[in-house]
């Protein structure tokens, strides 16, 4: 869903691209330029998956598309983002531009 800040209003968003992460709470998100970037949260348990999250999900707000960064990119420089070692819940972020 999308917030008009003008209007108040609520919009569903049909056109967004990509795998969306699993429905979730206490995530954290942030925007960093034309990015969102959610991070951990709790959801509900499932074979192999006790509902505790350590995935990180960012949705190009351009190109309204969901990816998955990947880590530590090949040639060594530092990572966009660096995996989450362990799941996190009601947690705080910032993004510093």
């Amino acid at each position: 869903h999308a917030l008009d800040l003008e209007t108040w209003s609520w919009s569903r968003i049909e056109r967004i691209k990509g795998t969306p992460p699993h429905v979730r709470a206490d995530h954290t998100v942030c925007v960093a330029g034309s990015r969102l970037i959610l991070m951990g949260g709790r959801g509900h348990p499932s074979k192999g998956n006790n509902g505790h999250y350590n995935d990180v999900h960012v949705l190009d707000l351009l190109a309204q598309e969901w990816t998955r960064p990947s880590g530590q990119p090949a040639d060594g420089r530092a990572a966009p983002f660096a995996p989450l070692s362990t799941p996190l819940w009601n947690h705080a972020a910032v993004a510093v531009e």
